[in-house]
């Protein structure tokens, strides 16, 4: 994942898919992963060993697929608690790499911090209209005091007075 607003945690790793491998390919470390190819039944094999999966590389002459994996995930699979389609559905671990200020910024603005992918750049979606960086607030006019007003009523000479 090359995109700039995250990057993996700690917590991932990178598991490996060979496909397209001799027959002869398998080895006790792999999950023989049903595929179909060409509408065919075939097979492709997972490693989530990074040391084992260049090892196997080259034995393999096929391709092969990279993917992203919860590292405490790939540990079950390696100690065979999890199968590889439990691996995967656990998904992986990104964090949010944009500045904590300015979204702190923004979110104090009443903003939500986000990416703006057409223009490559981090966003503050405001209520109204996405910003730069914060929510810009319209301020109210100024408050006109009311003035005090005199009522004179003909059947009374007093006079009250209205605020």
């Amino acid at each position: 994942m090359n995109s700039s607003p995250f990057e993996y945690t700690s917590n991932t790793q990178n598991a490996t898919l060979f496909y397209d491998c001799p027959p002869e390919f398998e080895h006790p470390a792999t999950w023989d992963f049903p595929c179909l190819k060409d509408g065919a039944p075939d097979h492709a094999y997972a490693v989530v060993n990074t040391s084992l999966a260049t090892e196997l590389l080259c034995r393999c002459g096929g391709g092969t697929v990279v993917i992203p994996v919860l590292a405490t995930t790939a540990q079950g699979f390696m100690n065979n608690s999890l199968d590889f389609h439990e691996v995967l559905d656990e998904g992986f671990e990104v964090k949010w790499t944009l500045e904590e200020g300015e979204c702190r910024d923004c979110a104090e603005s009443g903003g939500g911090c986000g990416y703006n992918w057409c223009l490559d750049q981090p966003g503050c979606y405001c209520p109204h209209k996405p910003y730069s960086t914060t929510c810009t607030t319209l301020k109210p006019p100024p408050r006109i005091a009311p003035t005090p007003t005199a009522l004179y009523s003909p059947k009374s000479s007093k006079k009250s007075s209205i605020n």
